[in-house]
């Protein structure tokens, strides 16, 4: 067993995360990508896709993002969940998720927002967890969005409403700026709530059951990793939970799981100061050698070598 708890993996903290997917030549005059330091709200940050890396990832954080696709293309995973962003997709990530970005196409634009979970908790409309408020950030459902344009234009707009207040001291502009995020989130409710996402509506059985099993990897792969596991909890029998996520996926479901911890595995060796024998034990491998294996025998590399690459 480990010699290090599986819970205390670090994770980014808003406040150094910009090196992680921010370019250092920055030039858009939107959000804080030229606001001076004196006048930036803590626990809440804007940018435009100008001067975003076009590779983010695998990295987990500790605060909330929300991802608003306008003109372009580009791909985003939430653990094992994939998904190709056109213009009106949003993506919602929540504290832990595992996050990738990549592949742009030339043209690719959009706004993301950052924000801590005491930011949002010190507004008194929101003391419910954002799980239970919002069905988008609770694990059993859906954390990507297709808006209308008409949904998209109220979104682009209270965007730039929260870019202006944070160019300008006004009185009051933290509240503003907390009032315009949760009608943000509100007008993604609504859409979500309109297309009945969280019935699934519209999906097959078996989509259905791929869907269930890809959010409970996520959820749980740090400490369950049998199919058995996860057959368990869809109440259905590993056979039928393999042959069906195999058609789906082509990978069996122990490969499945496999890549989620693997993607873990990448996050903490490139985005950690660990070393390579606390990360092994961290995700409860029985030994170095043992992670090294892993490691090599699903990247073609050692995680020294990946570490150094990166």
């Amino acid at each position: 067993m480990g010699k290090t708890k599986k819970e205390q993996l670090p994770q980014y903290k808003l406040e150094h995360y910009v090196d992680a997917h921010r370019s250092r030549e920055q030039s858009a005059d939107f959000g804080y990508n030229t606001l001076e330091p004196s006048v930036k709200i803590p626990g809440f940050e804007l940018y435009s896709t100008q001067g975003l890396k076009d590779r983010i990832g695998p990295l987990k954080s500790f605060f909330y993002r929300i991802g608003f696709t306008l003109a372009g293309g580009v791909s985003v995973e939430l653990g094992l969940e994939k998904y190709r962003h056109s213009r009106g997709t949003v993506n919602f990530t929540a504290i832990n998720d595992i996050f990738s970005l990549y592949d742009p196409t030339p043209d690719f634009f959009g706004y993301y927002m950052l924000f801590t979970p005491a930011f949002m908790q010190e507004e008194q409309m929101l003391s419910r967890k954002l799980g239970d408020e919002y069905p988008f950030w609770h694990p059993s459902n859906m954390h990507f969005l297709n808006l209308s344009p008409e949904e998209l234009d109220q979104i682009i707009y209270f965007a730039q409403k929260i870019d202006e207040e944070l160019h300008h001291r006004k009185t009051g502009r933290v509240e503003a700026v907390r009032m315009y995020l949760t009608l943000i989130l509100l007008e993604c409710k609504r859409s979500f709530e309109r297309q009945d996402l969280s019935s699934y509506n519209g999906f097959s059985e078996s989509n259905i059951l791929v869907a269930r099993f890809k959010k409970l990897v996520a959820e749980h792969f740090l400490k369950e990793r049998r199919v058995s596991d996860y057959a368990d909890r869809l109440a259905v029998t590993p056979n039928h939970l393999n042959k069906v996520i195999k058609e789906h996926t082509g990978l069996t479901a122990l490969e499945n799981i496999q890549e989620m911890l693997l993607l873990e595995a990448k996050a903490q060796v490139r985005h950690t100061d660990l070393s390579i024998s606390e990360i092994a034990y961290a995700l409860d491998f029985s030994d170095p050698a043992s992670f090294n294996r892993f490691f090599r025998r699903s990247t073609g590399v050692t995680p020294l070598d990946f570490r150094q690459k990166a």
